[in-house]
């Protein structure tokens, strides 16, 4: 018996349906259609899938890392004096937060006085903590007020990431992440050596709205 050769063999028939596939691109099923072929993605790009749709390339979202540290002067004028920790991020994006941790740099002599029991807190620059846009003001504390108080070098402890995000509020676009007292009862005072001071860290996504 003769058997004729069909090019390109069909799905049905356990082939691709295609006659070609592109170098390096990624098969996709089509039932019983031709199998697809993704492009060819670029370096550091992963394959993201679409809900109801082919996957496409993509390239990740950068975590991004800023550092410094708050001075004698700036601590202790926090709480009319914000300190910008991020810059804002350009119209259509906001800062997400990940991660931040700070430590009290004691000088040795004296220590700081909280009178207003305040928190060093990040805030974006219209003063809305960085939560999920809603409910009580959680996830922003950089420093607990024990810690700005401590009598020896010590490192913020936990520091709480913020809640993921269930919407993004107007109030985040292009807003600078900066460091200010979580409340309105005074100034960091004390430390009459103004040699103590604080380092902080931050990771932090830049994200499209």
């Amino acid at each position: 018996m003769a058997y004729k050769r069909i090019s390109p063999q069909p799905v049905a028939e356990g082939g691709t349906g295609a006659t070609t596939l592109l170098i390096n691109g990624v098969l996709l099923g089509n039932t019983t259609g031709s199998i697809a072929v993704t492009a060819v993605g670029t370096t550091g790009q992963v394959l993201t899938g679409v809900t109801g749709g082919a996957p496409s390339w993509v390239t990740p979202t950068a975590t991004l890392s800023a550092s410094g540290t708050l001075t004698n002067t700036q601590i202790k004028n926090l709480q009319t004096a914000p300190i910008t920790a991020v810059a804002t991020p350009g119209a259509g994006k906001f800062i997400k937060v990940l991660y931040a941790t700070c430590q009290l740099n004691h000088g040795g002599t004296n220590d700081f006085t909280n009178p207003g029991v305040s928190a060093l807190s990040l805030f974006y620059t219209d003063n809305t903590f960085l939560s999920s846009g809603s409910g009580a003001p959680t996830y922003n504390t950089a420093m607990p007020q024990d810690t700005i108080t401590a009598s020896v070098t010590t490192i913020a402890s936990g520091f709480q990431a913020q809640q993921p995000y269930t919407g993004i509020p107007a109030d985040m676009n292009n807003r600078a992440i900066v460091f200010q007292l979580d409340n309105g009862a005074g100034n960091i005072g004390g430390n009459a050596a103004n040699n103590n001071t604080i380092s902080w860290a931050i990771d932090y996504v830049i994200v499209t709205i």
